[in-house]
């Protein structure tokens, strides 16, 4: 499965400053750009909470991405 971070918007606040809304605590949701024929479950666009470190580092494109086994996809959402 080919997972990309997905990325935060951040906020401008009235005076200028950018505000991000960066997760520091627990797993960041990752998107699915591309899954594997033998895959089940999961598809092209889902959101999915998975363990980062069981991926292999990746750039596609010129986008960053990890590519993991399925099993290491805790959710979908």
């Amino acid at each position: 499965v080919l997972v990309t971070e997905i990325k935060t918007n951040d906020k401008l606040t009235e005076s200028g400053i950018i505000l991000t809304q960066r997760v520091t605590t627990g797993a960041l949701p990752g998107l699915v750009l591309e899954v594997g024929s033998l895959v089940e479950d999961i598809e092209q666009g889902n959101k999915v909470a998975l363990d980062w470190a069981k991926g292999l580092p990746v750039t596609v494109e010129g986008v960053k991405c990890i590519l993991v086994s399925d099993e290491f996809i805790r959710a979908i959402y």
